[in-house]
């Protein structure tokens, strides 16, 4: 009865150790606390260690390190080196002998909040005799939890779509703090496209060391004079820059656009220069049937308030993307064509497509139409090569024929 209750005991202090060292002499080791009690990173740690000696021998002089290799090797950072236990004036650890100490490190601002297993070594002397008979090591896993503080803000605008001009210009940015930590240092700033002038921020009970707390909300506005403003859509950002209590810096961004609403006139020029610029945009991307359309309709309204610079710009692009739909239609076609192995043809078309290709200035376009065409000039030499081939073969064998039937003639004759 007594052995198993000894048995039952020693499992237990296996079972609730947080240490465990694999082998047939194992050293169990306990970490009895950490302190702090909840590691953050930019702190030092001190981890209480209890190290029993299960082994069937005295361990001699312990000597315990920590290794922070691979992938924690960033996230801490050794105070000790190594640690010598201090046992006073016994010099060894007997079988089943328990002693304690303490590991010092220091947890890094990049540490993550999680539970990081860190390899550790004890290295001792192991033997009966005074002193240590042989060097011995042992080395197993030890598990340290560390815990983080770290904000995360939301970021949120909301503002008018449409105003007139005289109407106030307000747009609003709120920051509400959902992490775990204070986001420090806040800085918030705003732009807008086109570039506004007088454009002013401020903060709701704002100071100059702006720090917002965990579950806090602060907000922010983006205001402009409309009365000074041209007519059009404005895209107004706002950027904000906080730190958290490691030193770590984060950035956050939204955009709103608003409309700022002019005269009949200035919103049917507005439109124009839309269309405008939605026609330029479809040419550069190689959609000409769609640029056409757009800057088609530009010149209806440019035409309305005498715009000429501005009809001038669309009739040429509309030029442009004519002759390239053109270009186009003339290289497919010669395409059609030579998958027929009509090369005649196909080198016709080819050669109109390169001829508009080189009106505007697409080299790329001519040197592929010039190809094609070499390659139909090469088709069609060999064809014509063939056909004479097989006219002069025909020619010979009807000249052998007559040259043939006149000799069986002649020699008729003369029997």
């Amino acid at each position: 009865m007594k052995k198993a209750l000894v048995i039952l005991l020693f499992l237990s202090i296996i079972a609730s150790a947080k240490m465990d060292f694999s082998g047939a002499d194992t050293t169990l080791v306990t970490l009895v606390s950490t302190y702090p009690e909840r590691a953050d990173p930019l702190e030092e740690i001190t981890l209480n260690l209890l190290i029993t000696n299960t082994t069937s021998l005295m361990m001699w002089n312990p000597v315990i390190s920590l290794d922070l290799s691979s992938d924690i090797n960033d996230y801490f950072t050794l105070v000790d080196q190594e640690v010598v236990v201090d046992m006073g004036n016994q010099n060894f650890v007997p079988v089943n002998g328990t002693i304690s100490t303490s590991y010092r490190i220091f947890v890094n601002s990049n540490c993550p909040a999680q539970k990081h297993i860190i390899p550790v070594k004890i290295s001792y002397r192991s033997g009966a005799c005074e002193g240590g008979c042989q060097n011995a090591e042992i080395t197993g896993q030890i598990a340290v939890p560390i815990y983080r503080q770290d904000p995360k803000v939301a970021m949120s605008i909301t503002g008018p779509t449409e105003v007139l001009p005289g109407d106030p210009l307000i747009v609003s940015a709120e920051f509400r703090n959902l992490g775990t930590g204070s986001a420090l240092g806040l800085q918030i700033s705003a732009t807008s496209d086109p570039i506004i002038a007088d454009l002013q921020t401020a903060i709701k009970n704002g100071s100059e060391d702006l720090e917002l707390m965990v579950s806090s909300t602060l907000t922010a506005t983006v205001s402009a004079d409309t009365m000074k403003m041209e007519p059009g859509y404005y895209t107004f950002y706002v950027y904000l820059q906080y730190e958290d209590k490691y030193g770590n810096i984060m950035f956050k961004n939204d955009e709103w656009e608003v409309k700022l609403v002019g005269t009949p006139s200035q919103e049917a020029l507005f439109q124009a220069d839309q269309l405008k610029e939605l026609g330029i945009n479809a040419y550069q991307i190689k959609s000409y049937t769609t640029a056409i359309s757009y800057l088609e309709r530009a010149i209806e309204l440019y035409a309305r308030f005498d715009k000429d610079v501005e009809i001038q710009e669309c009739e040429s692009y509309i030029y442009l993307s004519t002759n390239y739909l053109q270009a186009n239609n003339y290289f497919n076609i010669g395409e059609q064509y030579f998958l027929e192995k009509d090369y005649l043809n196909a080198k016709n078309y080819f050669s109109l497509a390169r001829d508009t290709y080189s009106q505007l200035g697409n080299t790329k376009k001519v040197a592929e139409a010039n190809s094609r065409i070499d390659t139909c000039e090469e088709e069609l030499y060999r064809y014509q090569t063939m056909e004479y081939g097989i006219f002069g073969s025909i020619l010979f064998c009807l000249a052998y024929g007559l040259i043939a039937k006149r000799k069986a003639i002649y020699e008729r004759v003369r029997r």
